[in-house]
């Protein structure tokens, strides 16, 4: 995605972040260091886009980015330690392509 754009105003996030909490980085496989620079990548989205966690861990099952800036302290973290910047993060289409050549 680019910064500040998500079609249709929502996101799917599956096991990166949930209402109030984020992905489990304990498990195979798991990176701390990668999960919250997602995380932080996706803080930069607009604050109104809808959030459809992959899972339903708590009372709500669906919360926005302005949300999870505000009450979620993985998001919170993410953006201290990894402050999103547009270079900071390939783009989607490069990560593709390196995939692809595996």
């Amino acid at each position: 995605f680019r910064a500040g754009k998500c079609s249709q105003g929502v996101l799917f996030t599956g096991d990166t972040l949930f209402a109030d909490a984020a992905g489990r980085t304990d498990l195979p496989g798991g990176d701390e260091q990668t999960l919250l620079r997602s995380l932080s990548r996706l803080s930069a989205l607009d604050e109104n886009v809808v959030v459809l966690p992959g899972h339903d861990y708590g009372p709500r099952k669906k919360t926005s980015i302005g949300e999870e800036i505000r009450s979620n302290n993985f998001m919170r973290t993410a953006r201290q330690r990894y402050p999103y910047t547009s270079g900071s993060v390939r783009k989607l289409p490069d990560t593709l392509k390196r995939n692809e050549e595996l």
